[in-house]
């Protein structure tokens, strides 16, 4: 679990995000020797969900997005009208059809919120800011009642146009 947060020059922010003022980089990264797939979904402050992606996780691969980045992935990935929120991330190590299975499929993360002129490396792998602040996304433990959460979270993905079912 961490949180977004997008806000720009102007209100809402427009799409394409050309210079935001506040933007949130996300790390995911998978620690274990499992393929397994990652699904991170958007939520307003509000809880509703707005938004979805999802990524082939590679043992020891690292992830890296933000959420200017998603907003201005096309179909929108991301269609969040306010400027922050939560987002849950999953990982599992194998589905069939819709259904999900966790397996040894782990994952660790850390967002970084980037706070004035942000600017960003040619090859678009680094960002820069005045200021910015990091923390490590809070892990939650598996139980039945996160199970059923997982479940809720992959299913809206499953349902969101742009990401739809697994294949």
């Amino acid at each position: 679990m961490g949180a977004w947060k997008l806000v720009c020059d102007v209100s809402p922010c427009p799409t394409p995000v050309a210079n935001p003022i506040v933007d949130t980089e996300f790390r995911f990264i998978n620690p274990t020797k499992v393929n397994a797939t990652l699904e991170y979904a958007f939520f307003e402050n509000d809880g509703t969900f707005c938004g979805c992606d999802r990524d082939a996780f590679a043992p020891n691969k690292t992830t890296v997005y933000t959420a200017s980045g998603e907003r201005n992935s096309s179909p929108s990935l991301m269609q969040c009208k306010g400027n922050s929120g939560a987002l849950k991330s999953i990982v599992f190590a194998s589905h069939e059809g819709d259904e999900i299975s966790i397996g040894g499929a782990t994952q660790t993360g850390f967002l970084t919120h980037l706070f004035g002129n942000i600017t960003t490396a040619p090859d678009g792998s680094t960002f820069y800011a005045n200021s910015m602040a990091e923390a490590g996304m809070k892990g939650i433990a598996i139980t039945p009642h996160t199970i059923v959460e997982i479940k809720a979270i992959h299913q809206a993905c499953v349902n969101f146009p742009p990401v739809g079912p697994l294949k």
